[in-house]
């Protein structure tokens, strides 16, 4: 079963072009199929992300480099702010544009009403493959 849902929605900093859903056989063997390990994911705490990624909702990563990101896609990394607030956490933000600093992107949360400080290559943790939402089996590709 392939089901493809793209709504469009602009905002003043970033278009947002919906999530791919894909479901086909169990949710390991699914995984497993796109070289991801099914028992290495993160949970999503905040609602930042939503409606694409709501709390609660599982965050599998896959192996692209930082210098193969693009824009739109969500990202996992360690912020580079200088608040206290940010020290020892993780966010999962989508790329909104290519960052002034050397190497940098700019993320922000989907719901969020201003981008984040610029995501440097040693922040990053990840990209983010699929999310999958609590108390379901389907894959969204964000």
């Amino acid at each position: 079963m392939l089901k493809l849902s793209l709504p469009i929605c602009i905002s003043s900093l970033l278009l947002f072009t919906g999530c791919c859903t894909i479901q086909r056989g169990s949710l390991d063997e699914r995984l497993l199929q796109n070289n991801i390990d099914p028992k290495n994911y993160f949970i999503e705490t905040t609602g930042s992300m939503t409606p694409t990624i709501m709390p609660g909702d599982r965050i599998y990563l896959d192996q692209t480099s930082f210098k193969n990101l693009t824009f739109r896609d969500v990202v996992l990394f360690r912020p580079n702010g200088v608040t206290k607030a940010f020290i020892d956490s993780t966010l999962c933000h989508r790329i909104i544009a290519k960052g002034l600093w050397k190497d940098s992107w700019i993320t922000q949360g989907d719901a969020n009403e201003y981008p984040d400080f610029p995501l440097l290559p040693e922040n990053y943790l990840g990209r983010v493959a699929f999310i999958v939402h609590q108390n379901s089996t389907k894959l969204i590709i964000p």
